[in-house]
């Protein structure tokens, strides 16, 4: 999943474990995007304080579920463990956003071939700089 750019919207989207668990379920019901919408903003599922940030986290998580392009990966994220469930939720980042995709794979999977079970924050530093420049346009 090598990209000529990277997209800088990770930096402000967090893991949004219980919002994609939330989006996942109704999607597994069946429900369409505009009726997900109007529950999510009806009910505040999501418990944000304004609707644009309901609005933009629902679209972060569409985003995600849309990547992962699976209606069995879409169920299991809705129903299976926690544990279960966040491992496929970063899968769905890394699907969705090619920088996290690279690191996990470029460094991450580096250290866990190597059987070097830890890394810091120098390890990430070092996968930023090593990036060509103008892929973080």
């Amino acid at each position: 999943m090598l990209h000529d750019h990277y997209s800088g919207g990770l930096t402000r989207e967090r893991f949004l474990f219980f919002e994609i668990r939330v989006v996942a379920s109704l999607v597994r019901l069946g429900k369409s995007r505009q009726d997900i919408f109007a529950e999510i903003f009806a009910d505040n599922l999501f418990q944000f304080p304004t609707e644009r940030m309901i609005k933009t986290i629902t679209n972060t998580c569409f985003k995600r579920i849309d990547a992962l392009d699976s209606p069995e990966l879409i169920s299991v994220l809705a129903d299976s463990s926690a544990q279960v469930a966040k491992q496929i939720n970063l899968y769905a980042i890394m699907c969705e956003n090619s920088i996290a995709y690279d690191f996990m794979t470029e460094v991450i999977g580096e250290k866990y071939r190597l059987q070097q079970l830890d890394f810091s924050s120098k390890d990430v530093n070092v996968f930023l700089w090593s990036l060509p420049k103008k892929s973080l346009l």
